[in-house]
């Protein structure tokens, strides 16, 4: 009997090792496979592999954090601003109240002079008129959240938007036919000449930093986009467009109906805009070479006529031009003398790419300074940080 088991566990151990053993031509095309697991005592833990995350995600976080943090600074004017004639009716900044994002004028700056001219209660002490008051439009304040990762592009006003104008350095998204705008019917020009689905699928391209221009007539509007691009379709595959929405941020020309308790503004903060919505109000998608390409250019900074040592004790000025090939949101330079220690500050926010250091002249009062050694320090920033520009020792006899 004992041999009788004996040999049916031989034959059982034989037929499970020649199932066992299938070469991969043995198995059939389209059958699943699977791979051995690893003994027990071989187990080891892995830690989870972090996403990567790419330089175009973070040049688009960059863009989107940038048109929040315009769009949500809370502040208090100290003189009321009235700007109804200048620009609507009810466009008006009254003293003492409270406001959240930075106020809609035609000045076109960013966050940093802005907030430059806020006390530490957030009290604004600036300019008060409609062309100088530190603040922004619907179209600049997307080309200075831009300015922060880009320098492809030039524009002022949403018109200036349409990937039609090619030194705007603004481009299409999509396969929408702008060579269709006649310059009279604006964006409807375009949307007339273009069937929704492929607008639709264009819109559902589209990624946070990226933009919508439109221009009816005689006025436009800009929005950026700021959170999740959501597509549903069909079982067609066709894209729904009144569920397909769009997370959007934008600066305007009038005051949202607040919450209670919630501050006044002018800016809509992550908004979801339908598909259909966006479609009939003829909105047509844009980006930049920055946010569609994923690369920006190296950043440059350097002193333009740089001046010298021999030159300021000569003469008792500064010359020279601290260049950047991308916005400045500031410039610092200080002044120490030979123990290091810093006699004069200056802070300046250029809103350009061009900072003159003759500014600098009567600043630091180089013209009635006593003898001795000093160091000139210039530091710059941009969008991707602050940048050691200039450092000069000099003597003054």
């Amino acid at each position: 009997m004992k041999k009788i088991c004996l040999l049916l566990l031989s034959a059982l151990l034989i037929a499970l090792f020649t199932a066992c053993s299938n070469t991969p031509s043995d198995i059939s095309e389209g059958s699943e496979t699977t791979t051995d697991a690893a003994p027990e005592s071989e187990a080891v833990f892995t830690e989870p592999t972090a996403p990567l995350i790419t330089e175009e995600e973070i040049l688009r976080q960059t863009v989107v954090d940038y048109m929040k943090k315009m769009g949500t600074v809370e502040w208090t004017p100290e003189k009321t601003m009235d700007f109804s004639k200048a620009h609507s009716e009810k466009l008006i900044y009254t003293a003492g109240t409270t406001y959240r994002g930075m106020p809609y004028t035609n000045f076109r700056g960013g966050y940093e002079i802005f907030a430059s001219a806020l006390n530490k209660k957030g009290v604004y002490s600036g300019p008060v008129n409609y062309q100088k008051t530190y603040g922004n439009t619907c179209a600049t304040s997307i080309k200075n959240a831009w300015m922060q990762v880009g320098n492809s592009f030039d524009f002022e006003f949403s018109i200036d938007m349409m990937p039609y104008y090619k030194d705007s350095g603004v481009l299409a998204i999509g396969d929408i036919p702008w060579e269709k705008y006649d310059e009279k019917n604006t964006t409807r020009s375009i949307v007339k000449h273009c069937d929704a689905a492929t607008l639709y699928d264009a819109y559902a391209q589209m990624k946070p930093g990226d933009a919508f221009v439109r221009y009816l007539d005689t006025s436009g509007h800009a929005i950026m986009v700021t959170g999740e691009v959501k597509v549903f379709r069909g079982n067609n595959g066709t894209i729904l467009p009144s569920r397909s929405t769009i997370v959007c941020t934008d600066q305007t020309g009038s005051f949202k109906t607040a919450k209670e308790g919630e501050p006044l503004s002018t800016w809509n903060i992550d908004i979801e805009r339908s598909f259909e919505y966006l479609y009939q109000e003829g909105y047509l998608p844009v980006t930049i070479a920055e946010l569609r390409d994923g690369k920006h250019e190296e950043p440059k900074l350097y002193i333009a006529s740089e001046p010298t040592a021999e030159l300021i004790a000569k003469t008792r000025t500064f010359r020279g031009a601290v260049n950047s090939n991308f916005k400045m949101a500031s410039v610092t330079s200080t002044l120490t003398n030979k123990s290091g220690k810093i006699l004069f500050t200056d802070i300046s926010y250029p809103e350009g790419k061009v900072f003159s250091l003759s500014n600098l002249t009567e600043t630091f009062k180089l013209k009635t300074m006593i003898p001795g050694t000093y160091t000139l320090n210039v530091k710059a920033v941009i969008g991707f940080g602050e940048f050691d520009v200039f450092d000069l020792t000099f003597t003054l006899n």
